[in-house]
């Protein structure tokens, strides 16, 4: 039976307290918000000035959160972050609940160090409950995901066999794995892993191909004008555009777009650069 994702305690935004439910001050927040042990997070009442003597009270109420959920191929599920915005200082911050929840309730711990992870003991994100949550670094918490099967080990990426074409698609070299190909080329292996991936088109004017897949056959080149870096608009955050007529950033043609010019970059003499702003 699929379980609604309405059924989880921080999404009630209620003022009444669920069972088991306990408050604090949420700490570095000047008194303005309380969280709970289950992950609600409420707005205190407070004055809120409007101008000289004058301002008024605000309400108290529970916040509305977010979550955002990721796709997991190994499983074939979904995993789940749940974020809360609220104001410090006068300036908006978007952070995650887990890491205030167990701040407050388990163990104070630097909350801006990015290398701590907060992990779920059930492996279920919307579970927010102080006891579902456990601080681990982010190498730890990889091996967790290596030990719940929900990821594969690097090495094993790295090893792939992969293939070296130039952009129209003729064979260049092999490679035993993708390190070998970045050494080769004097590169890292992060992009030529990209391109195996599917997310960039090439790197370093060259085209990547894991060995066994389209081996009779090159990259089928698109039409000038319809090579869309549909990676990179999803990272921007999917602005609204023209896919036939994309911004030049977003446009990976290897076509000169209507008065573009290209320039030798000196301090890396493999690369051009664009009056437009795109790299070759």
């Amino acid at each position: 039976m699929k379980i609604s994702i309405q059924q989880y305690p921080f999404q009630d935004r209620g003022l009444h307290s669920l069972k088991n439910e306990t408050w604090k001050s949420l700490p570095g927040y000047d008194g303005e918000y309380e969280i709970s042990s289950l992950g609600g997070v409420k707005s205190l009442r407070r004055w809120r000035s409007c101008g000289k003597n004058s301002g008024y009270y605000t309400k108290e109420f529970i916040r509305k959160q977010h979550f955002k959920a990721s796709k997991n191929k190994f499983k074939n599920d979904c995993t789940y972050r749940v974020f809360v915005s609220l104001k410090k200082n006068g300036k908006p911050l978007t952070t995650s609940t887990a890491r205030l929840v167990y701040y407050a309730f388990v163990s104070e711990f630097d909350l801006e160090d990015r290398n701590t992870v907060i992990s779920y003991k059930d492996d279920n994100g919307r579970n927010l409950s102080y006891k579902n949550l456990e601080l681990l670094t982010r190498s730890d918490n990889s091996k967790k995901a290596l030990a719940l099967k929900r990821s594969s080990p690097k090495w094993l990426t790295l090893k792939r066999n992969v293939r070296q074409l130039t952009m129209e698609g003729k064979l260049i070299a092999e490679y035993s794995s993708i390190k070998e190909a970045a050494e080769a080329i004097g590169s890292s292996g992060a992009a030529i892993s990209a391109c195996l991936n599917g997310k960039i088109f090439h790197h370093h004017q060259y085209r990547w191909q894991a060995v066994g897949k389209n081996q009779t056959e090159p990259p089928r080149e698109k039409k000038d004008g319809e090579i869309f870096n549909k990676y990179l608009w999803k990272k921007i955050g999917k602005p609204k555009i023209n896919k036939a007529s994309p911004l030049p950033v977003l446009n990976l043609s290897l076509s000169s777009m209507p008065g573009e010019k290209w320039k030798i970059i000196k301090t890396a003499e493999s690369y051009y650069i664009s009056n437009y702003g795109r790299l070759n």
